[in-house]
């Protein structure tokens, strides 16, 4: 018996060390969070896996006068999750030698590059291997932002009002999505100071409360309510009125959430 515990213990130590390591190594695919700051007034990045790893990511891409900003949930969570956003890590890297002219390009090219990098694997024609996203053009020189959607939304915060704006409900990669497929651009008027959010769908499932989920209701109340405030401490009370409202129910999946300030 002794004997079969140490095994068991080391086994689980081999295992907890190649997470760790392969923790370190998604990490290093993140961005530089500073290139948003050339682009915007202020914002925030809430980036929290489940598990030591996961399947939330988050990309900026500088192109000339542009900037894309952009939130991914791929499937799964923990080391499933976690190795799709390896192959999306390496699909963002390749992106940079590309001429990428719009939101919508982006993610019709990383359907293009899932699709290729999955085809060999068995049983794909069937398979649920994919991601959603959400993809934000910030321009120095336009009033007017340009966004895509892979089954995601964004929300826009304005002094007069809230809206959630949501795109094509095809994911990247996902059997059901042809290779073909075009993703659209869509306009966001925006104005000095108005706020975006975007986010994963980890916040808004989350069960809490009376085993009710977060919901986006919940979401734009919770992000208006501090609208007034810095980004740093925005993001500080919406972290602390998430968690309370968790309370004790299990974490259900990773949570990224980015705030900008036009």
């Amino acid at each position: 018996m002794n004997e079969r515990t140490k095994e068991l213990k080391e086994v689980n130590t081999l295992l907890t060390s190649s997470i760790d390591y392969a923790s370190k190594i998604q990490k290093a695919f993140l961005p530089n969070k500073v290139e948003i700051k050339e682009f915007c007034d202020d914002f925030f990045i809430y980036h929290d896996q489940r598990d030591i790893v996961g399947g939330d990511f988050y990309s900026i891409i500088k192109q000339n006068n542009k900037i894309y900003v952009a939130v991914f949930d791929c499937a799964g969570h923990g080391v499933p999750g976690a190795l799709l956003t390896m192959i999306l890590g390496s699909a963002l890297k390749s992106i940079v030698n590309e001429n990428i002219k719009s939101p919508g390009q982006l993610l019709t090219y990383l359907n293009n590059f899932f699709k290729e990098a999955l085809s060999n694997t068995e049983g794909y024609e069937v398979s649920e291997d994919g991601l959603d996203a959400i993809v934000l053009e910030l321009s120095k020189e336009s009033k007017v932002y340009n966004y895509a959607s892979a089954g995601m939304a964004l929300i826009l915060i304005s002094n007069q009002d809230s809206n959630i704006f949501k795109g094509d409900r095809k994911g990247i990669g996902y059997s059901s999505t042809p290779t073909d497929y075009k993703f659209t651009n869509f306009d966001l008027k925006v104005e000095k100071n108005d706020l975006i959010y975007l986010y994963s769908d980890g916040i808004t499932d989350q069960i809490g409360g009376k085993g009710i989920s977060f919901g986006n209701k919940r979401l734009i109340n919770a992000l208006e309510v501090n609208k007034n405030l810095i980004m740093s401490e925005q993001k500080n009370n919406f972290i602390e009125f998430f968690l309370k409202y968790k309370g004790n129910h299990k974490r259900r999946d990773d949570i990224t959430l980015i705030g900008i300030k036009v």
